[in-house]
């Protein structure tokens, strides 16, 4: 009896699963005929009880699987049945277990772990291209990886892996092999590489500055590696540039960046040659040297403009600020305080600071202060703050300025200053005339290429003389001779 009710169940399977439709695709919605599915799970379920199913009915239910094109609510995402069939002894083919990983059936593949199955290379491949390591460690545990897949893990990152994998080699690898390491972040794994005495190169303690690892860096330099302006230029080009930038308000401000500061302070304190100008490009990055007194650099308005731009002032200085420094400074967020203390070294605010305090939102204690110092708003203050105040701009203006200025629209460009002519004297003059008779005297002519139109002079004898420049000295001197 139990004879035929197996044969029964193995052909009713056999037929179900090897049907042209996949799952959910057997049923017919239009006259509701009952859901195929539930039987098939009915009869794999009486199979698995009675320890007659046989391999090939379990690769035949895990492909019916595979060509599934709907969510089925009864085998979707239950992993559970291939778990018993599993944990029955049954040993699934190599196509089956492919579809396992694709299908990314997790439980599943801890199952077969579990049960020491033999995954070949091309399971291994796939298990990488799914970035499955957690479960690749496992495997790794008791099978054995070839060479050829390590470049692929370190393309991929997953150093828990390739520390097994190079674990298991047990092998002298190649200085290149650690720069490899180095460069795709694996740090670990290039500390095992270094304790077991491997090869170092200068070039490979460049990239560990690079790459911003402490740790790889001390251990360079405590292998009398010496710290070049190559490790410094490698770095910053890993780090992002400061200042930020926050949009809502336009706020520029740097911020320190410890990590990249502990390693130049570390070189630095391992003989690295410090200048003036490596310390400032290191403000630009947000890197801030220590103990920088020792140095004893000569700070000067290079630093002031930098550190003002930046609104970042690491080191302290006595210098006196100039009108740049006070310009820049009321380009930023914020800075009332500096700005006031500039102003107190007796630095006189220019319409230009108004024009950058306009550009700047939330401003109005600093424009304020500007306003107070015998500054006027102009149209080029009008055209900044309509960007940062685009509601309300005249309201705005005449709360700035307390009620004299009550609409934008009364704001009239400043007064520009004249420029002053060039001017000689007849007295002067006659003297480069007498000159030019004389040639050994040519040296001795003053303001030459001031001279024009000689013919058109009337009486030399007037006080002053306006005259316009001429670009050709040849012609000048005819016309003089002409006279």
């Amino acid at each position: 009896m139990e004879n035929k009710t197996v044969d029964y169940y193995t052909n009713y399977l056999i037929l179900s699963l090897t049907y042209k439709k996949s799952c959910c695709e057997n049923m017919s919605y239009a006259h509701k005929i009952e859901h195929n599915c539930p039987k098939i799970i009915n009869a794999m379920m009486i199979l698995l009880q009675q320890n007659s199913m046989e391999s090939y009915i379990a690769d035949l239910f895990i492909d019916y699987l595979n060509k599934s094109k709907r969510y089925c609510m009864y085998l979707g995402t239950n992993h559970n049945l291939i778990n018993l069939i599993i944990k029955s002894g049954i040993i699934l083919s190599d196509d089956s277990v492919k579809i396992i990983i694709n299908r990314y059936m997790y439980k599943v593949i801890r199952q077969l772990i579990n049960n020491k199955f033999k995954f070949n290379n091309e399971h291994i491949e796939l298990i990488l291209i799914m970035r499955l390591d957690s479960l690749l460690v496992n495997i790794l545990k008791y099978t054995n990886i070839d060479e050829q897949y390590l470049d692929k893990i370190i393309e991929l990152k997953l150093e828990n892996v390739a520390r097994m994998v190079v674990q298991k080699l047990n092998k002298i690898w190649p200085t290149e092999f650690l720069l490899k390491c180095i460069q795709s972040h694996m740090f670990n794994l290039a500390k095992d590489l270094i304790s077991k005495s491997i090869e170092l190169n200068e070039q490979c303690f460049v990239s560990a500055c690079a790459m911003k690892s402490i740790e790889l860096v001390q251990i360079f330099l405590d292998n009398n590696f010496c710290p070049t302006n190559e490790c410094i230029s490698e770095l910053l080009k890993n780090i992002r540039k400061y200042p930020t930038k926050n949009k809502s308000k336009g706020v520029k401000k740097i911020f320190t960046n410890i990590q990249a500061t502990l390693i130049v302070n570390l070189l630095v304190e391992y003989g690295y040659a410090l200048n003036y100008n490596d310390l400032l490009k290191l403000m630009e990055y947000g890197i801030v040297i220590k103990d920088y007194e020792k140095f004893n650099f000569e700070f000067d308005e290079k630093y002031l403009l930098l550190s003002t731009k930046l609104n970042f002032y690491p080191y302290k200085t006595f210098l006196k600020p100039t009108k740049k420094v006070l310009e820049l400074a009321c380009g930023h967020f914020d800075n009332l305080s500096k700005i006031k203390e500039i102003i107190k070294f007796g630095i006189e605010p220019t319409n230009l600071c108004l024009e950058k305090a306009c550009g700047v939102k939330s401003n109005t204690l600093v424009i304020k202060l500007l306003l107070s110092k015998s500054l006027k708003l102009t149209p080029k203050c009008v055209e900044n703050l309509k960007k940062t105040y685009p509601r309300d701009i005249d309201d705005y203006i005449c709360k700035l300025t307390d009620g004299l200025i009550k609409t934008a629209s009364e704001i009239v460009p400043l007064p520009k200053k004249e420029k002053k002519e060039k001017q000689i004297t007849s007295s002067k003059l006659d003297n480069n005339l007498n000159n030019l008779n004389d040639p050994n005297n040519l040296d001795n002519v003053d303001d030459l290429d001031n001279v024009d139109n000689l013919d058109n002079v009337d009486d030399l004898d007037e006080e002053i003389i306006v005259v316009k420049p001429k670009k050709h000295r040849k012609k000048k001197i005819d016309a003089l001779n002409n006279l």
